[in-house]
C-alpha cells in the first residue's frame, strides 16, 4: 500500500506558513478521487522554525537558552525540511517525495534536491526567489543578536508587521485583491463540508499573518534572517549559487510563474527555464536519460500563485 503513497511536500515563503497552502490542498485532493481521505496522493506542510507556529519554547527576544546560538538562515531551514522529508513524509519507507515550493519555498525546494537527490523525485517551483534574504554583514545571524543588528531588526520588523505595510504587500504581490482579502473561503474544507469553519474561513491573509508575529521570538528571528548568509555549498564551503544549483539538479522541475508578479518577473522566469532546460544531454525535455524541464506561465496572477490561482496552479 505505500508503495502507491505519492507524496508531495508544500514549502510556503517568507511570512507565510502552511495555512498559504489550504486551498491549493483541497483543489489537489479533490483532483486526486474527489475524497480527502483516500486517492493515492499524501499532502504535506510544515512551518519554518520561526515562522507561523514554529518557534523554540520560551523565546525571550533571543535571549533565552533555547534560543543561544539558532541561526533563522537558509541552511536552517533546509536542514529542517530535510529532516521533514526523510523522518516525516518518507518515514523510512525508502522512495523520493514531490516538492513544490512558491518564494522562498522554491528557493529552499532548489537546494534541498541538490544536496539530497535521493529524497527528491520532482520539483515544481513556483514563482521561486533566486536569493536568500540581505545577507547584511557584520554578523551571522546566530543569537542573541549584537546591539546594532537588534536595533535594526527590531525597526525592521516593527516595519513589516504593520497592518498596513502587510496589506500594502499583498496588494503588490497579488493581482486580485479578493483573493487575500476574506472575500473567498480559505479553508482547507470547503463550504458546505461538516468541518468548515466559516469565521475562520473568511479571516483576510494580512490578519493570518499579523497573528504569526505576536510572539515574543519574532523580533530576533527577523533580525537572524536579514543578517543570516545564503545557503551554503557543501562542496565549497561557499555561498551556495541558485543558478549553479539549478544547472546540477537530477530531478525533473516544473516552473510555474504568475506571469504579472512584479518581483520575480517573467525575464527571471526564462532564465531559470533557460537554466534547467541545459542540463544533461537530453536538452531538458527528459530524453536521452536526461532530467526534464517544463515552463508553464499562469496569467492574471502575481507572486502567490498558490493561494491567488489555486486551480490553475493544481492543473
Amino acid at each position: 500500500e505505500d508503495a502507491e503513497i505519492v507524496p508531495l511536500v508544500l514549502l510556503a515563503g517568507f511570512g507565510v506558513a502552511s495555512f498559504h497552502y489550504r486551498r491549493l490542498m483541497r483543489e489537489l485532493l479533490v483532483r486526486d478521487g474527489d475524497s480527502l481521505a483516500g486517492g493515492r496522493l499524501r499532502i504535506y506542510a510544515l512551518d519554518y522554525l520561526g515562522q507561523g507556529r514554529s518557534w523554540p519554547p520560551g523565546c525571550d527576544d533571543g535571549e533565552s537558552p533555547a534560543e543561544d546560538g539558532l541561526g533563522y538562515s537558509a541552511d536552517t531551514w533546509v536542514e529542517q525540511v530535510e529532516d521533514f522529508v526523510a523522518e516525516v513524509v518518507l518515514d523510512g519507507r525508502g522512495g523520493r517525495a514531490h516538492l513544490l515550493g512558491n518564494s522562498v519555498g522554491g528557493y529552499l525546494s532548489a537546494m534541498l534536491a541538490s544536496r539530497r537527490p535521493d529524497l527528491v523525485e520532482s520539483l515544481t517551483l513556483v514563482n521561486a526567489t533566486p536569493v536568500w534574504g540581505l545577507n547584511l554583514p557584520g554578523w551571522d545571524g546566530r543569537l542573541p543578536a549584537p546591539f546594532l543588528p537588534r536595533v535594526i531588526g527590531r525597526a525592521g520588523f516593527d516595519l513589516i508587521r504593520n497592518p498596513d505595510v502587510i496589506d500594502k504587500y499583498l496588494d503588490s504581490a497579488y493581482v486580485h485583491r479578493a483573493a487575500h482579502d476574506g472575500s473567498h473561503p480559505d479553508s482547507f474544507h470547503p463550504p458546505g463540508h461538516p468541518d468548515h469553519d466559516g469565521v475562520e474561513a473568511g479571516r483576510t491573509l494580512a490578519s493570518r499573518i499579523r497573528e504569526c508575529t505576536e510572539g515574543d521570538g519574532g523580533h530576533a528571528a527577523f533580525a537572524s534572517i536579514l543578517f543570516s548568509p545564503p545557503a551554503s555549498d557543501r562542496a565549497t564551503g561557499g555561498p551556495a549559487d541558485f543558478y549553479a544549483t539549478l544547472r546540477g539538479l537530477e530531478a525533473d522541475v516544473l516552473l510555474l510563474f504568475g506571469e504579472e508578479d512584479e518581483w520575480c518577473s517573467p525575464p527571471v522566469a526564462r532564465r531559470m527555464h533557460a537554466t534547467l532546460a541545459g542540463r544533461g544531454d537530453g536538452g531538458g525535455d527528459g530524453g536521452e536519460g536526461g532530467p526534464a524541464t517544463r515552463y508553464v506561465s499562469l496569467g492574471g496572477c502575481g507572486h502567490c500563485p498558490v493561494h491567488e490561482a489555486p486551480g490553475a496552479t493544481a492543473g
